[in-house]
């Protein structure tokens, strides 16, 4: 049976850990996606004349980076490569790059406190770590243009 379809074969370390397989992938990156998608069309038709242009600002910055990696989540969850632990790393930082870049960026536009503001570049650097971990199974991928 495929492990990556049932999701057994995670890594035990001893902790509980939810087992990441292609079909959950997907999911959550076609979710991401399509909240993404609502979320800029509220920002343009919706919230416009509710909001500041710096506030609206926000809004159109977390919307853009959440379709950006909501597309690469997709092209990881249908790649075979998803079992790789370089890619699951990557998946996992850029899943919660969104929520805490993306997230934080929604909530001060809705009225949130502006010190949400410094949660922002933490959830930019799981970003940046995920692109990291792409670039690291590039170098362990072996060259096959020969």
């Amino acid at each position: 049976m495929d492990s990556s379809r049932t999701g057994v074969g995670a890594a035990s370390t001893g902790r509980k850990e939810i087992a990441m397989n292609a079909r959950r992938a997907l999911i959550v990156a076609a979710t991401l996606g399509m909240l993404a998608v609502l979320a800029g069309a509220f920002g343009a038709h919706g919230l416009a004349a509710h909001v500041d242009e710096r506030a609206l600002g926000w809004w159109k910055t977390a919307s853009t980076y959440q379709l950006s990696h909501a597309i690469i989540l997709t092209v990881l969850a249908l790649s075979d490569r998803l079992a790789r632990p370089m890619v699951k790393r990557a998946f996992a930082l850029f899943v919660m790059g969104v929520c805490i870049f993306s997230g934080t960026l929604y909530a001060m536009t809705l009225g949130a406190p502006l010190w949400f503001g410094m949660l922002t570049p933490l959830g930019g650097l799981s970003l940046i770590l995920g692109w990291a971990c792409l670039a690291a199974e590039g170098y362990q991928r072996p060259d096959t243009d020969a």
